[in-house]
């Protein structure tokens, strides 16, 4: 049985460390809604491979000497040489420039404002682009001071 990431227990660190490099590509590729299903296999292969060499990268660093008989570097080392040549053939194949996040529809920005039933949402607060909570207070209508309405004329 296929398990895949759910075969690590996430409250380890290695765990941890591995969750939020692969939240990082992804929100570097624009959001997971943004990325193919190859993009999204890559980005799967590139998360493990960091962990691999992490671990790898702790293991050597922990040693007392990198060398073996004869003056031969320990195996490890080369090993350690082709995980990172791999890690930067899919990062590469993935690209290394951030890209922005596809801006929602008019309809998903309404539903995000208004809420599903076309009723103003109770927080009245605006949003951004990407539908977070905008705390600018930019808003023409609110009462902030200023010039009062005109009264309407008789």
């Amino acid at each position: 049985m296929v398990r895949g990431l759910q075969a690590i227990d996430g409250r380890t660190t290695a765990a941890q460390h591995l969750v939020a490099f692969r939240r990082e590509l992804l929100d570097d590729l624009g959001g997971e809604q943004a990325v193919s299903a190859a993009q999204l296999a890559l980005v799967e292969v590139a998360a493990r491979t960091r962990l691999y060499l992490d671990h790898v990268d702790a293991t050597l660093m922990g040693r007392e000497s990198l060398i073996v008989r004869r003056n031969r570097v320990l195996p490890l080392v080369e090993q350690r040489g082709r995980l990172a040549g791999s890690l930067i053939e899919v990062l590469s194949k993935l690209g290394l420039e951030r890209r922005q996040r596809p801006a929602p529809s008019l309809e998903e920005y309404v539903r995000r404002r208004y809420g599903r039933n076309g009723s103003q949402r109770l927080d009245d607060t605006p949003l951004d682009q990407d539908g977070s909570r905008n705390d600018r207070d930019d808003d023409p209508r609110a009462d902030g001071g200023g010039a009062a309405a005109p009264e309407p004329y008789v």
